[in-house]
């Protein structure tokens, strides 16, 4: 048995099974032959396991190939989709080169009962398989690899179910709650991070200044500590050269790092598109411009009570100078008119539910506006969206519903 848990060839492996059955044979003196068969596939199949595994920690340790991921990402990315791929072409020749020589060795007998143990041999390799590729991917952040490894974890299922083992659908389900995961797990994060960089931004005993913040001379108050920071310095990725985003949220820094997060995670599910994520990631986008929206209406309920106490401050003779009265209507507007809407059709782009006259107008829109430096916003109550979305489109009836909510507490106007 020890032999056969090291490379062994077939010659070998079939003189070692020889072995083992004249010495059943002896000590059982051909009584409960049956029993003894199955203990003896058992016991191979975990010989050649123990074997299988001993390969994979040396292709692992002795590869640093990667295939298939885009230029400069992460050595974390590199690290684990390397030891992804390694594993599942160790694997894929392991399990195949097993399981045939098993059926070679164990012809005789009762097929049923060789072909069903070998079945749950191959169903607990596979679970293995899929486990550990869920650890990988919870590493990998670049779509490129995320699609890259998919098809090389398809590849190996399809050549399995030559051998009566399809799992096509178990690694299906695997890859789309692992994009899910990190869809959700990134739109999480970037709310949090707009949620405290709105907090900095509507601090009232800062000393504020005007500065234009893009071309046209549009100007919004701004701190000074700003000035010597990136947060004009906007990276948009692939997404955005097909869709460019509204240089009107220039004017605020918090909204430009959210759909900057935004878009980094879209472009990520654009290199590995999986339609059975598309009403998730749908739902998910819905639930996180009502958490938008509503932190929106929550800090202008408290700076208009903050403000009711400043009205008495100024009637008993105190001085105040705050923005913040001003600013939350005009964060909301540019959430509103400008981020959402964005968001929104970035969604139909990447999951092809925007046709292209719709994108075509979306362009002409975008880079007019760019070279007029409008400070208008991107879409409008006015605005067509008929013509933008889908008929009967959840964003679309999720947009008009936020505007009007917005609307409510006088932060938009939309009549």
């Amino acid at each position: 048995m020890q032999q056969l848990s090291l490379n062994t060839s077939i010659t070998k492996q079939v003189n070692a099974v020889a072995i083992l059955r004249k010495l059943d044979g002896i000590l059982l003196d051909g009584q409960h032959s049956a029993f003894a068969e199955m203990r003896r596939m058992m016991e191979y199949l975990e010989a050649r396991s123990i074997w299988m595994h001993n390969a994979d920690s040396h292709h692992q340790n002795t590869t640093s190939f990667s295939p298939g991921l885009t230029n400069e990402v992460s050595d974390t990315d590199i690290g684990a989709y390397s030891k992804a791929v390694e594993l599942l072409e160790s694997r894929r020749t392991s399990l195949y080169t097993i399981v045939n020589q098993f059926r070679a060795l164990f012809s005789e007998g009762d097929p049923a009962l060789s072909e069903e143990i070998l079945r749950k041999w191959i169903t607990h390799q596979v679970l293995m398989v899929l486990k550990n590729l869920e650890g990988y991917l919870e590493n990998i952040s670049d779509g490129s690899g995320v699609k890259a490894l998919l098809e090389q974890a398809i590849f190996f299922s399809k050549r399995l179910s030559d051998e009566g083992a399809d799992f096509v659908s178990s690694v299906l389900r695997l890859f789309s709650n692992s994009v899910e995961s990190h869809f959700v797990k990134s739109m999480t994060t970037a709310f949090t991070r707009l949620s405290s960089t709105l907090d900095e931004e509507h601090q009232v005993s800062i000393d504020w200044i005007t500065v234009p913040l893009f071309v046209g001379g549009a100007s919004i108050s701004v701190r000074s500590s700003d000035l010597s920071s990136s947060k004009g310095n906007i990276e948009m990725s692939a997404v955005a050269t097909d869709l460019p985003p509204p240089s009107q949220l220039l004017a605020f820094p918090p909204l430009c790092y959210y759909l900057n997060s935004v878009i980094c995670v879209f472009s990520y599910l654009r290199s590995c598109p999986l339609l059975s994520v598309a009403n998730n990631v749908k739902q998910v986008l819905v639930d996180e411009t009502w958490r938008i929206v509503n932190l929106l209406i929550e800090r202008a309920v408290f700076l208009r009570s903050a403000g009711s106490k400043v009205v008495g401050d100024v009637a008993r003779g105190k001085q105040h100078s705050s923005p913040n009265l001003r600013l939350d209507k005009m964060y909301a507007e540019a959430v509103a008119f400008d981020l959402l809407p964005h968001m929104f059709l970035v969604y139909l782009l990447v999951f092809r539910e925007l046709d292209s006259s719709a994108v075509r107008r979306l362009y002409e829109i975008s880079v007019e506006k760019h070279r007029n430096s409008e400070a208008s916003h991107l879409l409008s109550p006015s605005t067509n969206l008929d013509g933008l979305f889908p008929v009967e489109s959840v964003l679309k009836n999720t947009l008009v519903s936020c505007w009007h909510k917005l609307a409510e507490y006088k932060l938009v106007q939309i009549e």
